[in-house]
């Protein structure tokens, strides 16, 4: 029997109380968090948007220090375990969690002085909107991480196993250059780019589990870091 292929919306719905627990949250965890965690010390305290937050593993970078934080994500049961986790930043007005498609933010015009959006690019068919949507709600000189599973990447769709069930989300591969290109028209100079491969990765720490990874000669995954002018 072919797997049913779930919407980004449904299929995180769908998954939420086990996300975190998924094993690919440890490979982010090890590789993916720490770029964050440099880029938010240089970040001068502001107010920044987290698009498409899921279930807000990177939020206490951000709240830590001060930050005031609008995170928002298509998926309500995603942002309900977010809100669980970060109730009492909730009750003092330092995060708002808002079930929103972050394609709808243009009334929000230069409110941002930071955006993150990591790992949703691969989930919207059509980023040409993404890039205009940010251009338009961040302000002159605020910077933006992006980073995603790279298209190089040897995967078809978003695959999550829970109570012996498989959730297969569907994922939309966008080329390196694609990005690029909609970067620099939408004004944003590109700052620091990275391919990160198994090379990469395994000279800080083991992927253990991931060792299967080690034969693929593509990158795994990419970030980039963008500064509006």
């Amino acid at each position: 029997m072919k797997n049913i292929i779930y919407s980004a919306k449904d299929g995180y719905n769908t998954i939420a109380e086990y996300y975190d627990d998924w094993k690919w949250q440890k490979f982010w965890k090890n590789y993916e968090f720490p770029i964050i965690e440099s880029w938010v010390e240089n970040l001068v305290i502001g107010k920044g948007l987290d698009a498409g937050s899921g279930t807000g593993n990177n939020l206490g970078l951000f709240l830590d220090k001060g930050h005031n934080v609008t995170a928002i994500d298509i998926s309500s049961s995603m942002l309900d375990v977010c809100k669980n986790k970060y109730k009492k930043f909730i009750s003092t007005g330092k995060l708002n969690c808002i079930e929103l498609d972050l394609l709808n933010l243009f009334e929000n015009r230069k409110s941002y002085d930071w955006i993150i959006c990591n790992r949703v690019l691969s989930n919207i068919e059509n980023i040409d909107n993404v890039f205009r949507v940010f251009a338009s709600i961040i302000k002159d000189n605020g910077e933006c991480l992006i980073s995603d599973v790279h298209p190089l990447h040897c995967y078809d769709q978003t695959n999550m196993f829970f109570e012996n069930k498989q959730i297969v989300i569907e994922t939309f591969k966008h080329p390196i250059k694609l990005v690029d290109n909609l970067a620099k028209m939408n004004k944003f100079k590109i700052m620091e780019f990275k391919e990160l491969y198994y090379a990469d990765l395994v000279k800080s720490n083991t992927l253990i589990e991931f060792d299967y990874l080690k034969d693929q000669k593509s990158p795994i995954f990419f970030y980039y870091i963008l500064k509006k002018y």
